[in-house]
């Protein structure tokens, strides 16, 4: 169980958080040279829209977590990350891959 965060290689680039404390979804916050950082949010934020209208799906456990996890997702988003959801299908066809998509 991770309480909290843990940086994985303790130099920022890699660092696992805790997105909801209810189910123990955890998210990854990585750090790239050249694109900036992006939280790969998993469960935490299934959709775009659910975190930009602040919708707990009708499955949340606990929707004050939700939206407590939501309020430190937005934190995270303001000081310049991309939030990749878990399963927002327009999100993913919007992003670039390949090996040499990112850096």
């Amino acid at each position: 169980m991770i309480d909290g965060t843990r940086d994985l290689f303790d130099d920022g680039k890699v660092v696992i958080i805790r997105c909801r404390p209810y189910s123990g979804s955890i998210g990854a916050l990585v750090a790239l040279e050249k694109s900036g950082s992006f939280l790969l949010a998993s469960d935490a934020v299934s959709v775009r829209p659910a975190l930009d209208l602040d919708f707990a799906p009708r499955n949340t456990w606990n929707v004050d977590a939700l939206h407590k996890s939501f309020a430190e997702i937005r934190r995270i988003e303001a000081s310049g990350a991309t939030v990749i959801c878990g399963h927002d299908d327009a999100q993913w066809r919007s992003l670039r891959k390949g090996a040499d998509a990112y850096d």
